[in-house]
């Protein structure tokens, strides 16, 4: 559907057809095509009513400028959308060796990401889908040892 119609006269054939094509999609598009919202300048999208009686209005008293920014920002959206090819990565975080480490692991694999530079390649690096060695005892013993001092400066510190 053109949108030249929206500023052309209302008495021209282009203002015609555009209102045509609006109302079918409006009725497609309704729960219920008896109640339709009318965009008319006088019923402002206030009062609902069958298809035919809104195109009465359109033509006597015009669309609201509501109804033309509505419609402004569909055809700018239609025209911009593209079909994109979508491609996924699968990435996967050492796998943990039991279930009893499972809070060190999520705060390790936190950690990598707040101590990298780019972590876009560190996901690259080292946790594409295929790798899935688990962590050093050093590594975890690392996190074990940085959550204790935190919590002793918390029981220092009253909190």
């Amino acid at each position: 559907m053109d949108r030249d119609w929206m500023s052309a006269d209302k008495l021209s054939m282009k203002y015609r057809e555009g209102v045509d094509l609006f109302l079918e999609f409006a009725e497609k598009k309704a729960s219920n095509p008896n109640f339709v919202h009318c965009p008319c300048m006088k019923c402002g999208n206030m009062e609902r009513m069958k298809i035919f009686k809104i195109k009465e209005h359109l033509f006597r008293n015009g669309k609201t400028k509501a109804m033309s920014n509505a419609l402004e920002r569909y055809y700018l959206e239609k025209r911009n959308r593209r079909s994109v090819a979508i491609s996924f990565t699968e990435y996967r975080c050492p796998e943990q060796p039991d279930d009893n480490q499972c809070g060190y692991y999520s705060m390790r694999f936190i950690k990598s990401f707040m101590t990298e530079n780019n972590p876009t390649r560190k996901l690259e690096t080292e946790f594409k889908r295929n790798i899935s060695s688990s962590y050093t005892n050093k590594e975890i013993n690392e996190i074990r040892d940085e959550w204790a001092k935190y919590v002793m400066q918390m029981i220092a510190a009253g909190k």
